[in-house]
């Protein structure tokens, strides 16, 4: 029997095998949506905003609901509407890339977090929003303000390292290290439910 034909079958006749396949759907959906930010891939990011669409419908998430799909609308007519920044998002500028490793971007919205953060743990600057002149100043002068702070707290070795051997492009999931804890986990995790057995067998 092919896996489809199967996955249809099991799902009609077992609700539980419904619910963990729905699960994992949604959750892969949401994987996917992270790898187009990570990647910065315009292409796959409207493909999985989509796709998250009417999981938002569904878990009766509102704002979410309502204001998604005008942004994937927003999305799919930039071509037309704005041809220059339709060519530079697909080049992946609508994503932040903070550092030389791949697969490493991240949404503008997070880099702005990080980089209000780092300003106001070092100078304070808490309250800014009450006074408009005070947040308009801080909008033009904040992410300036974070990068000379990280230029003050990195070391000179690092930017030396990069220049010798070149950028990183490995994920930090490819480590040795990383691979053998995971690994390690992973084994842990079969013996205890080989010693267990299934608990929805109860």
């Amino acid at each position: 029997m092919p896996f489809i034909v199967w996955h249809k079958k099991r799902q009609a006749e077992s609700p539980h095998f419904k619910y963990w396949s729905l699960t994992l759907n949604f959750q892969l959906t949401i994987l996917i949506l992270v790898r187009s930010l990570r990647e910065g891939n315009l292409q796959l990011y409207k493909e999985a905003c989509a796709a998250l669409c009417p999981w938002f419908f569904a878990l009766n998430s509102t704002n979410y609901a309502r204001w998604l799909p005008v942004h994937i609308h927003d999305m799919k007519s930039l071509d037309k509407e704005a041809p220059s920044v339709a060519t530079e998002f697909g080049k992946g500028h609508f994503v932040v890339q903070k550092s030389h490793r791949a697969f490493s971007s991240i949404p503008i919205d997070q880099a702005h977090q990080q980089n209000n953060r780092i300003v106001k743990g070092n100078g304070r600057t808490i309250g800014l929003t009450e006074n408009s002149c005070q947040l308009l100043r801080w909008m033009v002068c904040g992410p300036e303000i974070s990068h000379l702070i990280n230029e003050f707290k990195c070391s000179e070795e690092l930017p030396k390292k990069w220049q010798s051997k070149g950028p990183d492009l490995r994920h930090h999931e490819q480590m040795i290290g990383v691979q053998a804890t995971f690994q390690k986990k992973v084994r842990a995790l079969c013996a205890t439910i080989e010693d267990m057995g299934n608990p929805f067998l109860e």
